[in-house]
């Protein structure tokens, strides 16, 4: 990405050119990964984010998934909470590593 400042013709053939770059550290955020919702029972332990039909996010440790539904603890800056939501309602699921 290059900036040009071509304000006059004598600033212009002065120009500078300014790159920026993005350290390597920032572009390797957490590696996220999709699976298909039948899988979810697989990554009981890991950290996970629900996105249901309805567009309803939840983010969280899958603790299990049994009888239909899906069981997270979800965390917070206060504490953590438990709770559970139905499989059929569940659209997308991101596994953080």
């Amino acid at each position: 990405f290059a900036w040009l400042n071509s304000q006059t013709p004598k600033q212009a053939a002065e120009a500078t050119t300014v790159t920026t770059e993005t350290p390597a550290a920032a572009v390797q955020d957490a590696h996220i990964e999709y699976v298909a919702v039948r899988e979810l029972g697989n990554y009981a332990g890991k950290r996970v984010q629900l996105i249901t039909f309805d567009g309803q996010g939840y983010s969280g440790v899958l603790r299990k998934v049994d009888n239909g539904r899906v069981y997270l603890t979800l965390l917070g800056a206060g504490g953590s909470a438990d709770m559970s939501l139905r499989l059929a309602k569940v659209h997308q699921v991101r596994i953080l590593f």
